[in-house]
């Protein structure tokens, strides 16, 4: 059986030193320090615009795409190139109580050893398959399957070590996971309902277990205020620009929302906010990027 071994790399990113500058050089900048220096006193209250006009590098790349595209199932249904291959698993609870632990890993595979995630699933040492969810991050030339998402949950004692294995090859079959999660403006876990206003998102409206309303955010959702007119600027001023959900499967869902803080009509910067469920849990994982568009004045 093939042994496969995996290395994480680190790479260190240098920036610009000052040493070789003469003092006079030096005092042209914002800011400077051991290691780093900002932009030149002479853009300070210039448009980006025209800095950018005379600027002798330019952004030449776009900005990538904001969210990950999951492909559950895989390009092509070819056999696979491989009958079975075991990667050891380690798990281990260090908080110190009793839980039941999700895990989500990136697993990476050989070139045209599977074409579909139906061919990977999680087993324990007594080789008795665990319910997992497995979606497609990344291909190979040949449209096997290079990285695939691997999720699945397990009980873990307060301090215990645990292995488990993914497999994956013609005879890693895995069985099909009934599922347990509908969405449309709600989302239902099994465990609590949580309701979704797309007009006036405010990331969740309400959360209900057993039919009694348990929390839920505040109206407004999350606040900007601006540090000059003192105004506040909400997400839930305006509907968001694209409300999606970015991954889906049995046992997990992400609902992805993006838009801008507004206020009467008149926005102030962006956001990006991502709820995660997991079936049968009272869980639910916030994740919130602000993004300053606000290029018309410093910091």
């Amino acid at each position: 059986m093939t042994k496969y071994v995996f290395f994480l790399l680190f790479f260190a990113i240098s920036f610009p030193l000052l040493n070789g500058m003469t003092e006079e050089e030096k005092k042209d900048f914002w800011y400077k320090g051991p290691h780093l220096k900002l932009h030149h006193k002479k853009n300070r209250g210039v448009r980006p615009e025209k800095v950018m006009a005379r600027a002798k590098n330019k952004v030449q790349n776009p900005r990538p795409a904001a969210i990950a595209r999951f492909v559950n199932g895989g390009k092509v249904g070819k056999s696979c190139a491989v009958a079975l291959e075991r990667v050891p698993v380690m798990l281990k609870e260090e908080a110190g109580i009793d839980r039941q632990a999700w895990v989500r890993f990136g697993l990476p595979l050989p070139m045209g050893a599977v074409y579909q995630t139906r061919f990977i699933r999680i087993v324990d040492e007594a080789g008795k398959e665990i319910p997992a969810q497995t979606s497609v991050t990344g291909f190979w030339k040949d449209d096997s399957i290079r990285w695939a998402l691997v999720q699945f949950s397990v009980p873990l004692k307060a301090g215990e070590e645990k292995r488990c294995f993914a497999e994956f090859g013609g005879k890693a079959a895995a069985a099909e996971v009934p599922g347990a999660l509908s969405y449309r403006i709600t989302v239902d876990t099994g465990k609590i309902t949580a309701l979704i206003d797309k007009k006036k998102f405010n990331l969740i409206r309400s959360i209900k277990k057993n039919g009694v309303r348990i929390g839920g955010f505040s109206p407004a959702g999350v606040v900007l205020t601006d540090a000059l007119s003192k105004r506040d600027y909400s997400i839930s001023a305006q509907p968001p620009g694209k409300i999606e959900i970015s991954e889906s499967g049995p046992l997990r869902l992400t609902v992805r929302a993006s838009g801008s803080y507004a206020r009467g009509g008149k926005k102030l910067m962006d956001y990006v906010a991502r709820g995660t469920f997991f079936a049968g849990s009272d869980a639910v994982e916030i994740d919130f990027t602000h993004i300053n568009t606000e290029l018309a004045r410093e910091f």
